[in-house]
């Protein structure tokens, strides 16, 4: 039910994705699977992210962000903390998200997990960016390039030399 969700969240059916969401969340809830409730209730958050429901989105984000911190899944608290970091940032709250930015990524750091730490570095050069600091921009910005090259991950290449292309123009 969560992959069916998955597949209408990628075609912009948001209705039909949040149905499925609903669902799968339920048969978690049933069951006690502590990480099916934080996965589905992140998802849940990410189509009202991509509707522009901030309020809404960060509800279900620090719902799951919780969830993630009672079992202890790294990854999924550095994943939440971030997209919260993205909704403070869509709001113009360029502080918060910062903060948010730089706990995922301390998490990030701290689990080795190379594609989070890339990501993370990304997201607070375009904070940055919005903030017309350039040259911070640029910083975060290559560091994130570096790591990308290092891994090979070529969307994150392409993400970051676009950016640093922003910074200069």
């Amino acid at each position: 039910l969560g992959n069916i969700g998955n597949v209408y969240h990628n075609l912009s059916d948001y209705p039909r994705a949040l149905t499925y969401y609903h669902k799968s969340l339920a048969i978690s809830e049933e069951i006690g699977s502590k990480n099916g409730i934080a996965n589905n209730l992140g998802n849940i958050g990410l189509v009202y992210m991509n509707l522009s429901d901030y309020p809404q989105a960060v509800t279900y984000y620090q719902k799951s962000l919780a969830i993630y911190e009672e079992i202890g899944r790294k990854d999924g608290i550095a994943r939440n903390l971030g997209t919260i970091g993205i909704v403070h940032q869509n709001l113009s709250d360029y502080p918060q998200a910062l903060t948010y930015f730089q706990k995922a990524l301390a998490i990030n750091e701290e689990s080795g997990s190379k594609d989070g730490i890339a990501i993370n570095l990304g997201n607070i050069g375009n904070v940055y960016l919005h903030l017309s600091d350039y040259p911070q921009a640029l910083t975060y910005y290559q560091k994130a390039l570096t790591i990308n090259e290092e891994i090979g991950r070529k969307n994150g290449i392409a993400i970051n030399l676009g950016n640093i292309g922003n910074v200069y123009r």
